[in-house]
C-alpha cells in the first residue's frame, strides 16, 4: 500500500525511490572499491612466512655469535635478504587485481559552452581490473620470489657460519701462540738455570767452553722463537679485533663442539646433504629457476583482462540547477600476440637455460659437500687421535728429561743430551697445543659444512659447559 504523497502520482514516487536506491548503490560500490584497495595493498605488502625464518640469526647467543651476526659481510647478506622480501611483495602484486579510485573537482569561470553557464562539477569513479594471463604468470613469479628469499636466508646462515669459523681460527691461533710463548719462556728459564750450573762446572774444569757455547746457542734459538711467537700472537689479536668490532675480544669464548660431531661419516654426510647452507641455497635457487620457466611459458598465452568501472558525475549551473550522471560497466579484453620478433620465445629459452645451469650448479655443490664432509670428518677424527698421542708424548718426554737430568748430575749424560731432552719436551708440549688448536679449527669447519655451527653457538650440547 502506497503512502499519501499529497497529490503526486505513485509512478513518480517509485521513480524517485529507484533513483535514490541507484545513488546509494553507487556509493556502496565506491566505498567497497576503497576498502578493497586498502585490503589488497595490505596483502601485497605483508611479509612472507618463508622470509621470517631468517631472523633466527638475531636470537641471543654467545659473544662469538653476536660478533658474527654484526659483521659487515653478514649485514650485507641481510640486506640482500631484505631486498628479496621486497621482491616477493612486487611478485605477489602481479597476482592481485589493480584497484583505482579517481576524483576530480572543476570550478568554471565565464563558461560559454552551454546555454546556462556552469559553475562547478565533480567526478568520482572506481575501477577494478585484472589480467588473467598476468595473474597466472604472477603465481609462478611469486613462488620464484619466495624460493629466492629462502635462498638468501641460507646465504645469511652461510655467511654467519663462515664468520664464526674465521673467528675460531683467529682465537685458536691466539691461544696457541700465547701457550707456546709460555712454554718457550719456561724453556728459556730451564736453559738459563742449566747454563748457570754448567758455568760452575766449567770453573771446576768439568765441562769445556765449547759446551757452554752450545748452551748459549740454544738459548738464542729459544729467544728468537719467542720473538716470532709474540709477533704471531699480535697478528691474531689484531685480526680478532677486526672481527669483533665493538665487542671486547676477552668476551669471546669458543664453544666445545665435541657433542655436535656425528659419530659416523655416514651420519655426517646425511646431515650435510640436508642442512649444508650452500647446498640448500643452490636447491632453492633451482626451485626459483623452475618457477621462472613456468612464468615465461604463461606469457605465451593470449592475454584476457577483466575490468569493472563505475563513475558518478555532477554539474551545477548559475541558475541553481544541477545535473548528475552515472555509469557502470564490465569490460572483457582479449589480446592475442601474433608477432613480437621472437622476444618471448627467447626469454623462455633463457629461463630454461638458467634452470639447467642452476641444476648443474646444485649437482656440483652436492658433490663438493659430500667430498668436503668426508675429508673434514676424517680430519676431526685424525686431530683427536693426534691430540691423544701428543698427550702421551709429553708424558714420555717429561720422564725422559727427568732421567737425563739425574744421569747428568752423576756425569752419565752429556750436555748435548740434556739440551736435546729439554728441546724434546718443549716440542712435545707445543705439538700438544697445536693438536688442540687443530681439533678446534677442524671441528668448526666440520660444523659449518654440516650447517649446525650457528645453532651450536646458540645452544650448548648436554654434558658440556
Amino acid at each position: 500500500m502506497l503512502p499519501d504523497l499529497g497529490g503526486a502520482m505513485p509512478l513518480d514516487w517509485i521513480k524517485c525511490e529507484c533513483v535514490g536506491m541507484a545513488t546509494n548503490l553507487r556509493a556502496v560500490w565506491v566505498l567497497a572499491g576503497v576498502v578493497g584497495a586498502c585490503l589488497l595493498s595490505a596483502c601485497a605488502t605483508a611479509p612472507s612466512r618463508q622470509a621470517a625464518v631468517a631472523d633466527d640469526t638475531a636470537l641471543p647467543g654467545t659473544a662469538g655469535l653476536r660478533i658474527a651476526t654484526s659483521h659487515p659481510s653478514v649485514l650485507a647478506a641481510g640486506e640482500r635478504l631484505a631486498q628479496a622480501r621486497e621482491k616477493e611483495t612486487i611478485a605477489r602484486a602481479d597476482v592481485l587485481p589493480e584497484v583505482n579510485l579517481t576524483a576530480s573537482e572543476t570550478a568554471y569561470a565565464g563558461d560559454l559552452t552551454t546555454s546556462t553557464a556552469r559553475t562547478n562539477g565533480h567526478n568520482l569513479g572506481a575501477s577494478v581490473s585484472l589480467s588473467l594471463s598476468k595473474a597466472l604468470a604472477g603465481v609462478h613469479g611469486a613462488r620464484a620470489a619466495g624460493y629466492a628469499t629462502q635462498a638468501e636466508t641460507e646465504a645469511v646462515r652461510r655467511s654467519v657460519d663462515r664468520t664464526i669459523v674465521e673467528l675460531a681460527m683467529e682465537k685458536a691461533g691466539l691461544e696457541r701462540a700465547l701457550k707456546t710463548e709460555k712454554i718457550r719462556s719456561e724453556h728459556r728459564k730451564q736453559l738459563a738455570a742449566f747454563f748457570n750450573r754448567q758455568e760452575r762446572r766449567f770453573g771446576a774444569g768439568e765441562v769445556s767452553a765449547t759446551e757452554l757455547q752450545v748452551i748459549r746457542a740454544r738459548v738464542k734459538f729459544v729467544e728468537s722463537e719467542l720473538v716470532r711467537i709474540r709477533s704471531e700472537a699480535a697478528f691474531h689479536r689484531a685480526r680478532l679485533h677486526a672481527l669483533a668490532g665493538a665487542i671486547e675480544v676477552s668476551e669471546v669464548d669458543l664453544v666445545d663442539l665435541a657433542g655436535f660431531v656425528p659419530a659416523t661419516e655416514r651420519q655426517a654426510t646425511a646431515i650435510a646433504v640436508a642442512r649444508n647452507p650452500a647446498l640448500r641455497e643452490a636447491e632453492w635457487r633451482q626451485n626459483a629457476a623452475s618457477q621462472n620457466v613456468s612464468r615465461a611459458e604463461k606469457s605465451l598465452l593470449p592475454d584476457i583482462s577483466v575490468s569493472f568501472n563505475t563513475v558518478e558525475s555532477s554539474t551545477s549551473y548559475t541558475d541553481n540547477s544541477s545535473a548528475s550522471g552515472n555509469g557502470t560497466n564490465v569490460r572483457v579484453d582479449l589480446r592475442v600476440p601474433l608477432f613480437d620478433g621472437g622476444r618471448r620465445l627467447a626469454e623462455l629459452s633463457i629461463e630454461k637455460s638458467r634452470l639447467r645451469e642452476q641444476a648443474y650448479t646444485t649437482q656440483a655443490q652436492r658433490r663438493s659437500t659430500e667430498s668436503d664432509i668426508s675429508g673434514q670428518w676424517q680430519g676431526v677424527m685424525a686431530a683427536r687421535e693426534m691430540l691423544s698421542l701428543a698427550g702421551s708424548r709429553v708424558e714420555r718426554n717429561r720422564r725422559a728429561l727427568s732421567g737425563t737430568l739425574e744421569g747428568e748430575s752423576v756425569g752419565a749424560r752429556s750436555v748435548d743430551q740434556v739440551l736435546d731432552a729439554y728441546e724434546n719436551l718443549a716440542d712435545a708440549q707445543i705439538a700438544l697445543i697445536d693438536a688442540q688448536a687443530q681439533v678446534t679449527v677442524r671441528s668448526h669447519e666440520l660444523l659449518a659444512t654440516l650447517g649446525l655451527l650457528s645453532e651450536a653457538y646458540r645452544t650448548k650440547p648436554r654434558g658440556h659447559s
